[in-house]
């Protein structure tokens, strides 16, 4: 049984493609999605059209004017069991001043790639399609569905708001919402 795991592993590890990370990562980076005021409208589209490309099923629902959630499922054989939320978020703070890159560009340069939310949190979104991408392509049938929400308002509200819609459910046990909290730090300085 630990074998055939294994080997699940190492077919989803053949399908990820860095440099398909890094292509998904700069199309995200080249669209603004500036909160405030909140406009990530066109990113969660161009979003749903990137996770469409990489064959999974997708939707974009509006919450508020040009305030969007992108969605994708990766279909596993029951209908009704617990499924895996990789939720993260559009939206990046104003770039500021101080730049030495176009904050929207998503240059590339000796190895690293600049733009405002290239590490929070579109790097990660452009992971999740990636690793999402490579469950479909390795073949690999999914007990119960994969689900990703790429949500952009206030991630407790918008979790509730998808348990309410009976899209996910909390787990059992732990904090009532489902919610499980940790704090990781982090050093360094923003690339500019």
């Amino acid at each position: 049984m630990a074998d055939s795991k294994l080997e699940k592993q190492r077919q989803v590890m053949r399908h990820i493609d860095e440099d398909k990370v890094v292509n998904i990562l700069q199309g995200l980076v080249r669209v603004p999605s500036v909160n405030p005021p909140g406009d990530e409208g066109r990113v969660a589209s161009e979003m749903a059209k990137m996770m469409e490309k990489a064959g999974l099923e997708t939707s974009v629902e509006e919450f508020l004017p040009n305030r969007s959630n992108a969605y994708d499922t990766v279909q596993g054989r029951e209908k009704n069991g617990r499924i895996l939320l990789l939720n993260g978020h559009l939206d990046v703070v104003p770039p500021g001043d101080g730049w030495s890159k176009e904050p929207f560009g998503g240059e590339i340069k000796d190895g690293r790639l600049y733009g405002r939310g290239s590490c929070d949190m579109k790097g990660g979104l452009a992971e999740t399609i990636v690793a999402a991408n490579a469950l479909v392509d390795a073949g690999v049938e999914l007990r119960h569905s994969s689900c990703r929400e790429n949500h952009l308002w206030n991630g407790w509200r918008n979790s509730r708001f998808l348990s309410s819609e009976r899209r996910i459910k909390p787990r059992e046990r732990g904090n009532p919402d489902g919610h499980h909290w940790s704090r990781q730090p982090e050093y360094g300085a923003q690339a500019r």
